[in-house]
């Protein structure tokens, strides 16, 4: 566990450090969420970089989400773990918000009290996310908000559902040019 932890912690003191290496953005999202094949709440976490490219931010998102709860009941604890690309469509750097999409690829790992549904299987994940950035104007780093909404299908015995995350992000700009 604490090996994870100081991974986790890496991660977050390298992120400035790839964003101020090209004209690349980078945003920390953290949230409570809510899986709906019942009610699973849990904790969602993702790491997105992106870059303008065409009149879009083209970039990439990796994500951990854990929900817990009740499921036709039985308890259970269903972990995700995904990455893929993502696109801000429309963005404006003139307002403080942007809509993006995301398609995601991972593992969805299932623990049940009774291990019908135990399983670890492939996964895909599609879904969208309406950022509200203060500093996004003016590409000053700082906080913001954001909801977001995906559908997760698993192969085996992990059920798909609907996972809606509603939290606080943080944006890292690259420095900008004198």
């Amino acid at each position: 566990m604490r090996t994870r932890r100081l991974w986790l912690a890496l991660g977050f003191l390298l992120v400035p450090a790839l964003v101020h290496a090209d004209d690349h953005r980078a945003r920390a999202f953290g949230a409570m969420t809510q899986a709906y094949r019942s009610i699973l709440a849990g904790f969602y976490g993702s790491v997105d970089f992106s870059t303008p490219v065409m009149e879009h931010d083209l970039g990439a998102i990796g994500e951990f989400s854990l929900n817990s709860g009740s499921h036709e009941d039985i308890d259970e604890t269903n972990m995700t773990f995904m990455f893929g690309p993502s696109m801000a469509l429309l963005p404006d750097l003139k307002k403080p918000f942007v809509f993006s999409a995301h398609l995601l690829v991972g593992v969805v790992s299932t623990d049940s009290d009774d291990d019908t549904r135990d399983d670890t299987s492939f996964s895909l994940g599609f879904g969208g996310a309406w950022d509200y950035s203060p500093g996004r104007t003016s590409e000053r780093n700082g906080f913001g908000a954001r909801v977001q909404v995906d559908w997760v299908w698993a192969e085996g015995r992990a059920a798909n559902f609907l996972r809606a995350s509603v939290g606080g992000t943080y944006t890292w700009y690259p420095p900008k040019k004198p």
